[in-house]
């Protein structure tokens, strides 16, 4: 009897060991081991990778000196598809047409289309010269059909001319819809006139860095100066000032010496060449030469190098293997090098040389503009008046804050979503409260990105869009999630099997001699 009260009471222990372990120990260890998550959301996330195609507006005013252009404007504007290729975007426009009679002097609808809040002022007037098309104060397109021959006919191609200036060279729609695209990482097959220039514009970044180099590869022979600051302040920094809605410039200059050209260029006529299959090598050495690491803002390099003697002249070898006529070598998203040719004035070593930089710095703003993404303007018979002050119209910047504000909604909407993916599929990395802080101030700023592009207000898009751009990159680069904070599950068992198999194979054998104690202790009641 003695012996079987020591047994129930060895049962009776085992079972209160199990029940601790079981209802005390392992919620403990659950609770101590668990990974944070913060919520995210992930509701929203998913509703905004859904929400295409994007929205962007665009106003119109259309003015008309006869009732004829009026009325065929009216049908020809309303019947219009101007999305019709589209497949990212979707653009509104909103067309106010208005019978305009004009005099011969319209001096004065000229300077009201500047102070316009419409993104294009269209006017179809009559005129007794031969038939133009003309683009002025930046925004304004003025379309005169010849009088003498101003039937219907005449009007609608012209009508149609200017719709296309609107899709193709104000509003570059088909661009904006492809870089929507990319941000998207949709795979699409791109005419390689559009992949080009995907390829060489410059990556969405809140700044930039443009250094202008000169380099003199032989100090010994020629020592040259330029007085590059006289020269930005008259063409660059009026251009940059402009575009500092877009984004922040800081620019630096410098001159090299001792950077001697890494390919030998070959025998051309009354000098030399530089193959396009050389130009790579090129563009590496010179760039380790450049120090352009001034900050953490990516660097557009303007490079002019004077030839050696030996070399000159040098010529450069397009890729269509013609001759390039202005001696530069163009690298996408990079910047630009110019070979310049220098002339024997004297047999004294070393030569001096001062260059006029404001001779290089229309070369220089036009690689930079191609850098941007922003296209010269070729269409026979139309004339569009250049910003020469400036150094970008009105409708090109217009053009650069809307494309930079849909590509950066696009990229934020992508970036969060493939974190939200990401977080989802991995249950145990850590999800901070900064990086749930950060999630829901990109969804809200996409938001607000949308709603103002959809109204057609550029700068805020532009604030909110850049704002979500930054907030969505430093939520999915975040160092916390890059830490070996989780554990594949093949893993966790290699882990936690040696601390719990010790403990568990006495209790579940303690508990097996339990069971069959109780057994024994009720075949002895019902006997």
């Amino acid at each position: 009897m003695e012996s079987l009260n020591s047994r129930s009471s060895q049962a009776t222990a085992a079972v209160c060991m199990s029940v601790v372990f079981i209802c005390v120990g392992v919620p403990l260890w659950w609770k101590t081991t668990e990974v944070y998550r913060a919520e995210l959301p992930y509701t929203e996330i998913q509703a905004l990778s859904q929400s295409t195609p994007l929205t962007i507006s665009a106003k119109v005013e259309v003015h008309a000196t006869s009732h004829a252009m009026l009325r065929m404007c009216k049908d020809i504007f309303a019947s219009q598809d101007f999305n019709k290729e589209l497949k990212f975007t979707r653009t509104l426009f909103t067309f106010k047409i208005n019978a305009a009679p004009l005099n011969n002097d319209d001096t004065q609808v000229f300077e009201n289309a500047k102070n316009t809040e419409a993104d294009a002022v269209f006017i179809f007037t009559h005129d007794v010269m031969m038939p133009k098309i003309s683009a002025k104060n930046n925004k304004l397109i003025k379309i005169s059909v010849a009088e003498a021959d101003a039937n219907q006919e005449d009007i609608q191609k012209s009508i149609e001319i200017a719709l296309d200036i609107l899709r193709n060279d104000l509003m570059h729609l088909q661009y904006v819809d492809d870089v929507v695209g990319k941000a998207l990482a949709v795979k699409l097959d791109f005419p390689k006139v559009r992949e080009y220039h995907m390829r060489k514009t410059i990556q969405p970044d809140k700044g930039y860095d443009l250094l202008f180099t000169l380099i003199c590869p032989k100090p010994g022979e020629l020592q040259a100066s330029w007085d590059i600051h006289n020269a930005m302040k008259l063409h660059l920094y009026p251009m940059l000032e402009k575009l500092g809605s877009y984004a922040k410039f800081h620019v630096e200059s410098q001159i090299l010496y001792y950077c001697d050209m890494p390919v030998k260029p070959q025998k051309f006529d009354d000098g030399h060449i530089l193959r396009f299959s050389q130009l790579p090598h090129v563009v590496n050495p010179v760039e380790s030469r450049l120090g352009a690491e001034m900050s953490a803002n990516p660097t557009l390099n303007f490079v002019l190098y004077l030839t050696e003697d030996k070399y000159n002249p040098l010529y450069i070898e397009r890729q269509d293997r013609n001759i390039s006529s202005t001696n530069t070598i163009l690298i996408p998203r990079w910047g630009a090098i110019t070979m310049k040719k220098t002339n024997k004035t004297s047999a004294q070593k070393p030569r001096q040389l001062e260059l006029n930089a404001e001779d290089f710095m229309g070369a220089f703003l036009a690689q930079f503009r191609s850098l941007l993404g922003l296209e010269t303007n070729g269409r026979e018979n139309v004339v569009f008046e250049q910003s020469f002050t400036e150094g970008i119209t009105d409708f090109e910047l217009d053009y650069l804050m809307r494309s930079r504000s849909a590509e950066n909604i696009a990229s934020s909407i992508h970036t969060i979503h493939s974190l939200a993916k990401l977080l989802e599929k991995i249950q145990n990395i850590v999800i901070k409260d900064e990086i749930a802080r950060l999630c829901y101030l990109a969804v809200d700023q996409i938001n607000l990105a949308k709603s103002a592009l959809a109204r057609g207000e550029l700068n805020d898009a532009l604030t909110f869009s850049n704002k979500a751009f930054e907030a969505s990159e430093t939520a999915f680069f975040d160092p916390t999630l890059l830490e070996l904070l989780y554990f594949p599950e093949d893993q966790k068992f290699a882990i936690y099997i040696p601390l719990f198999l010790p403990i568990s194979l006495p209790l579940i054998s303690s508990l097996v001699n339990a069971l069959k104690i109780w057994k024994e202790n009720k075949k002895q009641k019902l006997e």
